[in-house]
């Protein structure tokens, strides 16, 4: 990750401010074109793009962009990944990060969790998700055989190799939530 590129410091600056200025319309501004900007020019066709922390943050995106580095993610344009690396997101909690993968699999998908999942997993499942469609089983992750049963029993072997739902079969698993060790019992 690069350094302080303003200043030279070795590390990145961790930035707190979490609203970034906006004009009348709410949508930010680049104090090196608009005239009214509060904030010293930036250098030509630079702009933050930051408008409120929860949606983007420069200390968050640096982080990110470090993780994705590490762990050997895809590079992607800003437009598609929300800070340039799609692979990459970091959260400010637990439940954060578990309810937008929950969210990904879209109503009516079925995910399968450990039986001795985290109970706030298993609390956001029943009180959030099942609700809105989202089809849940607990499986013991130890137990191989049931957990491929769980994962390919409502799917039908194709010709090609491939696999497709079965029809009025129950909904195919799209996530198997494991935890390494599992909590609370340490599996």
């Amino acid at each position: 990750c690069n350094g302080d590129t303003q200043y030279g410091g070795m590390s990145p600056p961790l930035h707190f401010a979490t609203t970034f200025e906006r004009d009348a319309e709410f949508e930010w501004v680049d104090p090196s074109t608009d005239p009214n900007a509060s904030r010293d020019p930036m250098p030509p066709g630079f702009s933050s793009g930051y408008v409120y922390s929860r949606v983007q943050h420069p200390t968050r995106a640096q982080f990110e962009t470090a993780l994705a580095l590490v762990e050997g993610a895809r590079s992607g344009d800003a437009e598609a990944g929300s800070y340039g690396y799609r692979d990459c997101a970091a959260f400010s909690s637990g439940q954060a990060a578990a309810a937008a993968l929950l969210h990904a699999c879209g109503p009516d998908a079925r995910v399968l969790l450990a039986q001795d999942v985290y109970h706030g997993i298993r609390y956001l499942v029943k009180t959030v998700y099942a609700p809105w469609g989202l089809k849940a089983a607990e499986v013991d992750p130890a137990n191989l055989e049931d957990l491929r049963q769980q994962i390919t029993g409502a799917l039908q072997p194709e010709a090609t190799g491939g696999w497709r739902a079965t029809p009025g079969g129950a909904a195919p698993t799209v996530l198997v939530w494991v935890e390494s060790p599992s909590n609370p019992l340490l599996r």
